[in-house]
Order: C-alpha cells, then sequence, then structure tokens
C-alpha cells in the first residue's frame, strides 16, 4: 500500500525541468526587454523624447497593419 501511495506522489510532482524551463523563458523576457529599452532609450536621445515615441507609435502601427493582414476577420454588418 505504501508503494503505491509513493509512485502516486511520484507522478504528481513536477520535474525539474519544468522549472528550468520558466526560468529561461523569463531570461529571455529579460534579455529582449533590455535590448528593447536600449534602443529606445538611444532613439530617444538621438530624436528627443516626443521623436521617440513617434518612432514607436510607428513601429506598433506598423505592427498591428501587418497582424491583421495576416489574421482576418468576418466584417460586422
Amino acid at each position: 500500500m505504501r508503494r503505491e501511495n509513493a509512485r502516486a506522489m511520484d507522478e504528481d510532482r513536477i520535474g525539474a525541468g519544468v522549472f528550468f524551463k520558466i526560468a529561461g523563458i523569463c531570461v529571455g523576457f529579460a534579455v529582449i526587454a533590455i535590448v528593447a529599452l536600449m534602443i529606445f532609450w538611444r532613439a530617444a536621445y538621438a530624436l528627443g523624447f516626443f521623436g521617440a515615441f513617434i518612432g514607436l507609435a510607428v513601429l506598433l502601427v506598423a505592427f498591428g497593419w501587418i497582424y491583421d493582414r495576416r489574421h482576418p476577420r468576418a466584417e460586422i454588418s
């Protein structure tokens, strides 16, 4: 009886690999965020703060336009 309970408990545990994957994803997002902030602050320094926000807005609008072109949905009539 005890061995069956021990096996059931072992099967319910999350392996260390899951935690390593989550840590890797977090580190990856942190690196991406740092690079994006470095690019934004360089643009803010070169173009001024308002110019950097205009550049960021242009990038976001371009991303939205590309996303909408690739994922069309039915029009609501």
